[in-house]
């Protein structure tokens, strides 16, 4: 919709246009609305004029003249009770037509009201950015301005105190040149306290490196110039190489790895990585052990370790005139060991020292605890063993009091058949031993047959076999058969009786040797092969009439 007078777009039940104020829906003019009011009234009067005219069927009929009279003070009244109701509706319009075109007034006021403050906010904006802008340029050109002048000025300073520095560098050559190097020290002193540009301060503190280093005894002072050098120019391998060399004559060993963890340069770092050093690191921590120590050592690939260790005193701190690592060192005595420990690089620089103190006390160890307790057993029972103190335990089955060289405990482990004084003992690797623990076993086996059968029935089987002449053992060329025990062993749930048969010359010489084993129960006869120390299999089956050396396939127990 647009505005009839200026062609502005305007919004729908928008009152007066926004930029001519034209009235957009126009209230009716009152003299219209008085019109209007006027033609209702000349309508309402042709309506009463009927009323007034008489029917003529009525006086045809003879109705009364007194009835058919009109009371006009009647309508007279009604007349003018109908002209003020119309009098009150044409106010009633005027006043609606008023309040509305005051209430289209009071919103294109609002309306202008609002437009003139959203148009005066948008200029003060404007405004404001403008004056910002303004604002910013001329700060913009004064700091330029600013910063330009102060280059300048500074510019200037430094070239007025270079050219002040150099004239005091070049008194200070001449007396170096003539090797007066106490005088040329002072005239470079003074050079650098004028210096102003890193270039210059440079070239100044070079030389004055140089001269503490003619005149000699100065290190302290050229390790102060070297860093000063380096803070100037951290990308000269020159002055990082001499000044670690002040740092090891020095012996500021920490002051080389505090240089080496500021170095930026990577080909430089990798130049110089023979000059560092690391302090040694050791396997194992200050403390208190109860076993023997074996201390492994390792530092920076190609340095040489150095130490020292004494038992209830402090050594001194190593040097190249001390031992030389080489491999694990072992502590294996009761006592406080202090143990002392450098790193010397490739480069010769000296680690800082590795301090440990290691005390060891062995003790006794605690006793181990043995199972089952002492008692008869019957079939296969497993006997197990726990060190409290994690020491191996040693033991023996014929009443002997162990050592290490007896058999050591792996695991849990079967009983031997009959009856035997079993003895534990723990006992760590300097030869301490617990308290021995003494049990006795008797194991059996439901058996037929004691060991002085089992003999009469080997021989037998001997003789039949032709094996032997008879059972005394004899033969006739006067060689002879001796039967000795050798163990009980267990194959499966089976007990045998091991016997060693030896024949012999008539001299007693071993002509041969088998070993056979009867089972205890049924006296089945076979040949073992031991497999390792106390374990035997079952090589081949001699004699087995109830079939207890096999099982349901005729499979060979145990094998």
């Amino acid at each position: 919709m647009k505005c009839n007078k200026c062609g502005e777009e305007v919004r729908e039940g928008q009152a007066f246009c926004l930029n001519c104020g034209t009235a957009l829906n126009e209230v009716p003019e009152l003299n219209d609305i008085e019109q209007e009011l006027a033609d209702s009234i000349d309508s309402f009067f042709e309506e009463e004029e009927d009323v007034f005219s008489l029917d003529d069927s009525s006086e045809a009929e003879g109705t009364d003249e007194k009835e058919n009279e009109f009371d006009f003070d009647d309508m007279e009244v009604t007349h003018e009770f109908s002209f003020n109701e119309l009098q009150m509706a044409v106010n009633a319009r005027q006043k609606e037509a008023t309040e509305a075109l005051n209430k289209k007034k009071e919103r294109m006021s609002a309306e202008k009201k609002k437009l003139r403050e959203a148009q005066r906010k948008k200029e003060k904006r404007k405004k404001a950015i403008r004056t910002l802008i303004i604002v910013l340029v001329v700060l913009a050109i004064v700091a330029i301005g600013g910063v330009i002048a102060f280059q300048a000025y500074q510019s200037s300073q430094e070239a007025r105190g270079d050219e002040r520095s150099q004239e005091y560098y070049i008194k200070g050559s001449k007396y170096y040149e003539s090797e007066s190097y106490a005088a040329a020290l002072r005239e470079f002193l003074t050079a650098e306290e004028y210096a102003v540009s890193a270039k210059q301060k440079e070239k100044v503190k070079s030389i004055i490196w140089q001269t503490y280093i003619n005149i000699g005894n100065r290190e302290e002072d050229i390790a102060i110039v070297l860093e000063e050098l380096i803070a100037l120019n951290p990308y000269e391998l020159e002055y990082y190489r001499s000044l670690i060399e002040i740092y090891q004559s020095l012996g500021k060993s920490e002051k080389i790895d505090e240089l080496f963890s500021s170095i930026q340069d990577k080909d430089i770092y990798d130049t110089l990585i023979a000059y560092k050093s690391q302090i040694p690191e050791v396997n194992y921590e200050d403390g208190t052990y109860n076993q023997a120590l074996k201390l492994e050592l390792t530092s920076i690939e190609g340095s040489t370790i150095y130490y020292t260790l004494r038992r209830d005193k402090v050594p001194l701190d190593p040097t190249k005139q001390s031992d030389v690592y080489s491999g694990p060192i072992t502590i294996d005595q009761e006592g406080v060991w202090y143990f002392k420990a450098i790193a010397i690089s490739s480069g010769n620089s000296v680690s800082g020292v590795l301090n440990r103190t290691y005390t060891l006390d062995f003790g006794i160890p605690d006793a181990p605890v043995v199972a089952p307790t002492r008692g008869n057993y019957t079939g296969l029972t497993e006997i197990s063993v726990d060190s409290p103190s994690n020491i191996n335990v040693y033991y023996t089955i014929d009443g002997d009091v162990p050592t290490l060289a007896d058999t050591k405990y792996e695991g849990p482990f079967n009983m031997e058949w009959g009856n035997h004084i079993y003895k534990f003992a723990a006992i760590n690797e300097q030869g301490y031993s617990s308290e021995v623990v003494s049990v006795i076993y008797n194991c059996s086996l439901n058996q037929t047959y004691e060991y002085e059968d089992t003999i009469e029935l080997l021989k037998q089987f001997l003789v039949d076999s032709m094996i032997l002449e008879n059972k005394d053992g004899t033969f006739a060329n006067g060689n002879t058969a001796k039967f000795s025990y050798v163990s009980t062993p267990i194959i499966g749930d089976v007990g045998f009786y091991l016997i060693k048969m030896q024949y012999l010359t008539e001299a007693g010489e071993v002509i041969t040797e088998m070993d056979y084993a009867v089972e205890f129960d049924s006296g089945a006869i076979a040949l073992l092969e031991e497999q390792e120390e106390g374990t035997y299999e079952i090589l081949s089956v001699l004699k087995d009439d109830e079939g207890r050396l096999t099982d349901e396939d005729g499979k060979i127990i145990g094998n």
